[in-house]
């Protein structure tokens, strides 16, 4: 009979080992970042099934304090609750403080639940060669546009960009600067590793700038750091066309008052005569400072005046027909006075 009892003890002993022995959660790893430097942390996704009957609470941390950092992401799932049945995923970052050689490293990681269960994680890194902090672009800048300049006329220009690097240059800047405000400007490109790009913009110049040689200057910034500059030299080009001429006539009691406007619309100092057209007959009744001269068959009111670019001035000229109106009234009221004077008398006889 004693082996019975034997028996029933060594049964009872292994189900208790058995119990003992369950798992009460399901734990997986993945690593999401794994390949580092020094500098950099690597990552792992760990999701967490409760298996138990009941809910649990779950510990994360690690023991291996010397020489990494090891914590779950965010802070707050150092402690998970989980009620029956139920499934949480969450991070854990390793990051290396100490600088070890390139190699591979198992970085120890525990969880354990309130029921007394641990289970021990190996999180394997790859470190590798520490990246230099420094690492310059390569860009190709080639410019597209017209060199000799009208002024008040657009230009079309286009900006060939290739990254011939593996930086990523997204927030890449581009800034033109120039003697000439109307040409300084900054726009964005992105400009991802390896990549092309063409970026087209236009340069409108004042139209009386002056005629010379312009540098311009294309500054690429990345990061607030300047990684190239490209120079493109232009030229504006001498814009010399006849005076702009605009007359404002005001007439009262057959008197026209003219207020002539001229304007020099080019770009450099110059001296021309100005022409207003006029009719001979009006001429004849016209004063002004300027003087009277025909061209092809037309009369015209002349100045000469010297305007620098963009300037103008105000000349006037008066048209007075107001003594013909006085002499035709005039000879008016003599014919009238003569006709009554001359009138012949009728004399008749009484018979």
């Amino acid at each position: 009979m004693r082996w019975k009892y034997v028996l029933i003890v060594v049964i009872l002993l292994l189900s208790c080992i058995s119990a003992l022995g369950a798992r009460d959660a399901v734990i997986t790893v993945t690593p999401l970042q794994d390949h580092i430097s020094f500098g950099e942390s690597a990552l792992f996704q760990v999701r967490i099934t409760n298996l138990e009957r009941v809910q649990q609470k779950f510990s994360l941390y690690s023991l291996q304090s010397r020489g990494w950092n090891i914590d779950p992401q965010p802070l707050s799932d150092k402690i998970i609750v989980l009620p029956v049945g139920d499934t949480y995923t969450t991070k854990i970052r390793a990051q290396p403080i100490t600088k070890y050689e390139p190699g591979i490293y198992y970085v120890a990681f525990s969880i354990d639940s309130d029921n007394g269960k641990s289970q021990e994680l190996s999180l394997k890194v790859y470190l590798g060669p520490e990246k230099p902090i420094e690492y310059l672009p390569m860009i190709r800048a080639t410019l597209d546009l017209d060199t000799l300049v009208n002024p008040g006329e657009s230009i079309a220009a286009t900006l060939f960009l290739e990254n011939q690097n593996a930086l990523d240059l997204s927030g890449l800047a581009v800034k033109i600067q120039s003697s000439v405000p109307e040409f300084n400007q900054v726009f964005p490109v992105a400009l991802p590793p390896l990549d092309q790009k063409t970026v087209e913009f236009t340069l409108t110049p004042n139209k009386h700038l002056q005629p010379k040689d312009y540098k311009l200057f294309f500054v690429f910034e990345h990061e607030g750091q300047t990684i190239k500059v490209l120079e493109q030299e232009l030229t504006v080009a001498t814009l010399v066309p006849e005076f702009d001429v605009a007359a404002d006539e005001d007439t009262i009691f057959f008197k026209t008052r003219s207020k002539i406007t001229i304007t020099n619309s080019g770009n450099v100092l110059n001296t021309q005569e100005a022409r207003a057209p006029v009719s001979f007959f009006a001429s004849l009744f016209t004063t002004s400072g300027g003087s009277f001269k025909t061209y092809k068959g037309q009369r015209y009111l002349v100045w000469e005046v010297s305007l620098k670019p963009g300037e103008s001035i105000t000349v006037e000229s008066v048209t007075n027909y107001r003594l013909i109106f006085y002499v035709v009234v005039i000879v008016l009221l003599l014919a009238g006075f003569y006709s009554a004077v001359q009138a012949p008398v009728a004399i008749k006889k009484k018979e």
